[in-house]
């Protein structure tokens, strides 16, 4: 992780922690970006930012992001009626 990766880690961080949001992060296996996001979450983890990250079969792609938009919608369905 860069710098510039890490700055910006750091300020997603500090928005995170200033909400009740739990983040969910999802990522292909085959995907360029798995490394960083592993980082991410050990980031969050390091920072005890209640977080989830999910690696699954596949790349950046459509299939990747139609696999789990069911349970992206469920989980940001949950936390908007926590809200209310």
């Amino acid at each position: 992780m860069n710098t510039l990766q890490r700055s910006i880690g750091l300020l997603v961080c500090a928005a995170l922690a200033l909400t009740s949001c739990k983040s969910k992060l999802t990522c292909g296996e085959q995907e360029g970006l798995l490394p960083a996001n592993r980082q991410f979450t050990a980031l969050l983890k390091d920072r005890r930012i209640p977080s989830e990250f999910h690696p699954g079969p596949g790349g950046h792609n459509w299939n990747q992001w139609n696999a789990r938009l069911d349970d992206v919608l469920a989980s940001l369905s949950t936390y908007l009626n926590l809200m209310n």
